[in-house]
């Protein structure tokens, strides 16, 4: 359980976590605050740095948005989403990212795909905005991990065995 207090907004990382590129990110969510206050998941960097968000507010609109080089940009701005659990309901949020493609899924339903590639690898993290109690419950993450994946890469490329006698 996260909260944030009535005038500043609170977004954390989750650096506990490797860097990854790809990752399934989801969690029932619940909030207690104001409805025009934005929740959800953030991916990159910490602040000032590099990092998408992918937030609820209290009424059911959808943003996912975009930090990169101190410049804000929406990617997508949706009205209220219909399947959204309004009030202090429990609401399932799950965001996917394969390649340059995001996905958004609540309550078990696509509620958008955007596809973007300017911030290529970070950690997942959590975000509030301001005045917001926000329960995270089944925080699942599955990702891959790039420290991993390199070092696996060099251990392979370490191990190849070549021809000593010049032909091929």
């Amino acid at each position: 359980m996260l909260s944030s207090k009535p005038g500043q907004y609170v977004g954390s990382l989750l650096n506990a976590l490797p860097v990854t590129s790809e990752f399934i990110v989801e969690a029932q969510v619940r909030k207690t605050g104001p409805d025009a206050e934005w929740f959800g998941f953030e991916f990159g960097a910490s602040w000032p740095g590099n990092y998408y968000q992918f937030l609820l507010d209290g009424r059911g609109a959808l943003r996912i948005a975009r930090h990169l080089d101190r410049v804000w940009t929406d990617l997508l701005c949706q009205e209220p989403v219909r399947r959204f659990q309004t009030g202090e309901g429990p609401t399932a949020l799950k965001v996917v990212r394969n390649d340059r493609r995001f996905q958004v899924v609540v309550n078990g339903l696509h509620a958008a795909t955007i596809s973007d590639f300017e911030i290529r690898s970070g950690r997942p993290g959590l975000n509030l905005g301001r005045g917001l109690t926000v329960e995270f419950a089944g925080l699942c993450i599955d990702a891959v991990s790039l420290e991993d994946v390199f070092t696996k890469a060099l251990d392979y490329w370490n191990r190849l065995e070549t021809n000593k006698r010049g032909s091929c």
